[in-house]
């Protein structure tokens, strides 16, 4: 499947909420492993990981990080929540989305979309070494999410920092 024609509604099923782990395990080789083998799956934990492999396995190992693509506009009634999902201008990589200075438009979900008038949302937050003014204009609806253009000063910033003075990890509810 190409993974530019996924979207949100892909990824919806029922999940019930015991089944989430919002923490890791304070031992956390004893994060559960799921082994499939011969067409067979067992349940296994991760400190035993070594002997699902076969002889001369390459591990690959995944350092990414999650964006903290969840943006809170905090107004005197309301809170606008914005979660980032991809970006649409510039839309080459997420390195040169992530890295523009100025202004972005990505498509977000938006929660308390109905508090959202037609006018521009403001933030302004502060990490303790740089204070950022977010704007978040919302441009139009597309299929399940919104486009959203965000600007901000100081101008010069990257959007990853933006989003790392300003934005919050997005977590399940809990």
């Amino acid at each position: 499947m190409n993974p530019q024609a996924l979207r949100m509604a892909d990824f919806t099923y029922a999940l019930p909420d015991e089944r989430i782990a919002y923490f890791p395990l304070a031992e956390r080789d004893q994060s559960k492993l799921l082994v499939y083998k011969d067409g067979n799956c067992s349940n296994s934990v991760f400190k035993d990981l070594t002997a699902a492999l076969p002889d001369n396995a390459l591990l690959i190992f995944n350092d990414t990080k999650v964006i903290q693509a969840r943006i809170l506009f905090i107004g005197e009634k309301d809170t606008i929540e914005v979660f980032c999902l991809e970006p649409l201008q510039p839309s080459e990589v997420i390195e040169l989305a992530m890295g523009t200075s100025n202004s972005c438009v990505w498509r977000c979900l938006i929660g308390n979309n109905k508090r959202w008038k037609d006018l521009p949302q403001v933030a302004t937050f502060n990490d303790g070494t740089t204070t950022v003014k977010l704007t978040a204009e919302k441009l139009r609806k597309e299929d399940d999410a919104f486009v959203v253009k965000f600007s901000w000063e100081p101008a010069d910033l990257s959007f990853a920092r933006v989003l790392e003075v300003g934005g919050k990890t997005p977590l399940p509810p809990i």
